[in-house]
């Protein structure tokens, strides 16, 4: 009740500032009259790492369209490792909410910073949500022109005034990818390629390197790993159908079996660890980046619908995913290395022992590639 009381609060309040904001619509077309070697603000602060993966086809569509501008994306602190090195981008900018919310000050520096760049287009991108700290962001940084989905499409309509173009989000569902990139093309800008991209950078490959040899794993070695872990508990297998299809992988002839955490999967690993018949290789508690380096040498990747799974597809690591109450239509990065499997009920516990061991058997044997039902 507080936290809804909190929200409603917020709201008001946003609903007041915004209705002293005066931005006159433009009816036409403001990339029709950018400069080649203009500034554009991409904002995407919001702190899903998957959803910002998902975006990050849109960096390449400007960068396809606009290849002598200099294009600046304003980040969280949270992602910053997943876009820092993006090929489509000259320079990540983040926006680190809990150290500004305790220093006013460093937050002054950081607006006055972003309005220094002279930005002459700010596109504000969004998924399932749209932020009110995003659109306050592309307020007040200056922009000339400054675009985004219209707020009346999540119950916002005043952030509208902020734009000099809102325009209504698709009725229709879309991937989210192509929801992100259908606000770009209402402007012209497109891609063909809708693959997500991530690059790890030297020291993260030098990682993966030593963390190979040192666990004994040879060129030519088959390595699975598994991710057992989502931020979502509903998301979530079951620890026992990880361990099983871990066995079962493990009795296959010169397989091996690695398994993976992040900060807060310790009680689903242990879990895991519990149920095994052998020793894994083990990798937790490491950055995003040196994960993402270890991907780029596996055999298959197995895990949940959560942010690791927008990593694997980023570097192109084979992967199967395993999918229950989210639409795997919607949100399955679009590479050509993921594979879905879709529990036949609402929830992860439609999906069986021998139906993922089956999948994952058939993609390490190269008989598969697209979605396994």
């Amino acid at each position: 009740m507080g936290t809804r009381l909190e929200r409603r609060l917020r709201l008001a309040s946003a609903a007041l500032f915004f209705g002293l904001v005066r931005t006159k619509p433009f009816e036409a077309n403001p990339f029709d009259s950018c400069p080649p070697e203009a500034s554009i603000l991409v904002v995407r602060q919001q702190n899903q790492m998957g959803d910002m993966l998902l975006a990050t086809p849109c960096l390449r569509a400007l960068r396809e369209s606009l290849p002598a501008s200099r294009i600046t994306l304003l980040a969280s602190h949270e992602n910053e490792a997943v876009v820092r090195n993006n090929p489509h981008v000259n320079e990540v900018l983040v926006y680190d909410k809990r150290s500004f919310r305790s220093n006013p000050l460093a937050l002054s520096r950081f607006l006055k910073e972003l309005r220094r760049r002279d930005f002459y287009i700010c596109v504000v991108l969004s998924t399932v949500s749209l932020s009110l700290t995003s659109v306050l962001l592309c307020l007040l940084s200056g922009a000339r022109y400054r675009l985004s989905y219209s707020g009346n499409s999540f119950g916002m309509g005043f952030v509208d005034r902020a734009f000099h173009v809102a325009i209504p989000v698709p009725h229709a569902p879309l991937h989210q990818t192509r929801l992100g990139l259908n606000l770009l093309e209402h402007f012209g800008i497109s891609t063909q390629d809708l693959s997500p991209v991530m690059r790890p950078d030297e020291e993260d490959e030098l990682f993966a390197e030593r963390f190979m040899s040192e666990a004994g794993v040879r060129a030519g070695d088959s390595l699975v790993a598994i991710h057992p872990g989502a931020g979502k508990r509903k998301n979530r297998w079951s620890s026992s159908g990880f361990a099983g299809v871990a066995n079962g992988l493990r009795d296959r002839k010169g397989v091996r079996v690695l398994m993976m955490s992040g900060p807060s999967d310790e009680e689903v690993l242990d879990a895991v660890l519990e149920q095994l018949e052998f020793k894994p290789v083990l990798l937790s508690a490491v950055s995003i980046g040196r994960v993402a380096a270890v991907m780029k040498k596996l055999s298959l990747f197995v895990c949940n619908d959560t942010g690791v799974l927008h990593v694997a597809a980023s570097v192109g690591c084979p992967t199967l995913a395993l999918f229950g109450p989210t639409d795997p239509s919607w949100w399955t990065p679009m590479a050509d290395c993921v594979n879905t499997l879709k529990a036949p009920g609402p929830g992860m516990e439609g999906l069986t022992q021998e139906s993922v061991l089956a999948a994952a058997v058939e993609l390490i044997s190269g008989r598969h590639n697209g979605t396994i039902r």
